[in-house]
């Protein structure tokens, strides 16, 4: 299961975030990529809990986010990630098309939160295993996407709890 429990933290906390999110370098990265000065739209802390004998669903299928045309996403580890509380997938390499390109062989009849979602045996047949990285390591870690173009998916949970802050970074007409 996940969580946002932005509305569970302290008022201090929130500030650190947002601290964090505005910070010079996370800001000169974002407008680096974006090419513009950037917007923040969305700051959010979730945690995802184990649920026995469930199996991926939602986020944790292959997809690329639609609100948009491109973005900068941090993720950011707050506890350790490793295989069995759901790291973060991603594709390795960058597409020119972006947006543009997906693959048209998404889950049909899909329940929600699994709309535009590729299930995981039918993104294998398209991209190797050799073409997809993983987000594992220590509290801290942290990987800039571009969400929008970039395939990914969160890991399932399946010990042990996985706290996850995610800043987006975003072009002013993407509001």
């Amino acid at each position: 299961s996940k969580f946002n429990i932005n509305d569970e933290i302290s008022s201090d906390l929130k500030e650190k975030i947002l601290n964090f999110a505005l910070s010079e370098k996370n800001l000169s990265t974002a407008a680096n990529y974006l090419k513009v000065f950037p917007t923040i739209s969305l700051i959010s802390l979730h945690i995802n809990t184990p649920v026995e004998n469930n199996i991926e669903r939602g986020s944790m299928l292959w997809h690329k986010d639609d609100y948009g045309f491109k973005s900068l996403d941090l993720f950011v580890a707050i506890n350790s990630l490793n295989f069995d509380n759901g790291p973060l997938y991603f594709l390795k390499e960058y597409n020119q098309l972006g947006s543009f390109s997906k693959i048209e062989d998404v889950i049909n009849d899909a329940k929600p939160g699994e709309r535009n979602k590729v299930d995981i045996k039918t993104f294998n047949e398209y991209y190797p295993k050799s073409r997809v990285d993983v987000l594992t390591g220590s509290p801290g870690d942290a990987l800039f996407i571009d969400s929008i173009s970039t395939y990914h998916r969160g890991g399932y949970c399946k010990l042990n709890n996985r706290l996850m802050l995610r800043i987006t970074y975003q072009t002013q007409d993407n509001i």
